[in-house]
């Protein structure tokens, strides 16, 4: 299964809407600051004197304490803490270093509460990770026990820890490497000793480019089909929003629940009239129309991630196979599969398929964007 890690998810402000959308991890960046009483959250330096409202940790453990959304009641939530621009020689001593750890141990102290009542009052599985400065080794081995850490490739501190839960090594327990590192390579050995954990996914972060995306899901799925201990499924932590995401990874040979897509939920019943979609004048917005249980007929305006519009009425038929998968090399047309739609803007044309079940209409990526040709040259006489 391919699903993914928010990465510098930094106002909390944003975070309903990201749980709406199906986030359930997410990467937080805790910015240290001499004269702050608590940690900012910042990918980059914080200015808090400009007038910006920056979230914190402190509203990080509010947020689940004081009526989070509905949408995550009774569900993990994964929070990996990036910390950043802890003091140098933290594990030295100094003023500095003791105020950062302090720092760190009180916010521990009342996560741990906040973990408890989050699950006593709305069920919420509220789990932090350790990361950046924070990853627990030397003087931090036994710190803010018993949060697990990530694992990365470039970390000479725990490079031992590929193979090994001999000591710290035992809290490294989540493979959190680059699109850049040799994932065949590390294919080839399982995984290390991640491979084998089937709770925990393996992590890889930051591609951008969508057939990067698809080869890394495909060559993952491969070796897991091979025999190759693969964790529990493929995370890719990620900048990318949740909806783009999905249209990006949506052209990978995955299946049934493991399937991923952007999907608009229709209420269907099942034997009803197949939903239609029909365009606007607004691009990218279509009227779509479905059987309701009580056997009404429905509309509603919808909003796709694309660019661009089509005209006329198109009926979305059933899937004969996953939305998301391509069609078997021996069939003649994959519009015997999908209806589909080309979708033109002034930067590009791209075919989009529409294809429902009995409750989603899914909106999916066939083609990659094709530039516009350009103007021909200007000849001089």
């Amino acid at each position: 299964m391919a699903t993914y890690q928010l990465h510098s998810t930094d106002d909390v402000r944003e975070w309903t809407s990201f749980f709406k959308k199906g986030a359930r991890s997410l990467k937080i960046d805790p910015h240290y600051l001499k004269h702050e009483p608590t940690f900012l959250l910042s990918h980059d330096r914080p200015y808090p004197g400009l007038g910006y409202k920056y979230s914190t940790l402190d509203d990080v453990l509010t947020y689940f304490t004081s009526s989070p959304p509905p949408v995550i009641h009774g569900e993990r939530i994964d929070v990996a803490l990036c910390f950043k621009f802890a003091p140098s020689n933290l594990c030295g001593g100094g003023e500095e270093a003791e105020r950062w750890l302090g720092m760190a141990d009180d916010f521990f102290g009342r996560a741990a509460s906040a973990v408890e009542e989050a699950k006593e009052r709305y069920g919420i599985d509220l789990r932090f990770v350790l990361d950046g400065d924070g990853k627990p080794w030397d003087c931090k081995s036994d710190r803010w026990l018993p949060w697990e850490s990530v694992w990365i490739e470039s970390d000479a501190q725990s490079s031992e820890c590929f193979d090994s839960d001999d000591g710290f090594c035992e809290r490294f327990s989540i493979l959190n490497d680059p699109e850049s590192s040799d994932w065949d390579g590390m294919a080839v050995n399982g995984y290390g000793k991640f491979g084998a954990d089937e709770a925990t996914p393996l992590q890889l972060w930051e591609p951008d480019y969508q057939p990067t995306i698809v080869s890394l899901i495909n060559n993952y799925l491969e070796g897991r089909e091979n025999g190759v201990p693969s964790g529990k499924e493929l995370a890719f932590a990620i900048n990318t929003d949740i909806a783009m995401f999905d249209v990006f990874s949506s052209r990978s040979n995955l299946e049934g629940e493991e399937a991923r897509g952007y999907d608009v939920v229709v209420e269907e019943s099942e034997g009803g009239e197949m939903p239609e979609l029909e365009a606007t004048s607004e691009p990218g917005v279509f009227s779509l129309s479905y059987t309701a249980e009580d056997g009404s007929r429905v509309s509603r305006t919808v909003t796709f991630s694309v660019p661009g519009s089509f005209s006329g009425t198109l009926t979305v038929g059933p899937a004969s196979a996953s939305p998301h998968s391509p069609p078997p090399s021996d069939d003649p047309s994959i519009s015997d599969l999908f209806p589909s739609i080309s979708v033109t803007s002034h930067a590009f044309t791209s075919t989009f398929a529409f294809a429902s079940d009995s409750t989603h209409v899914y909106g999916v990526s066939l083609s990659p964007p094709t530039p516009p040709r350009p103007p021909e040259p200007c000849h001089s006489e």
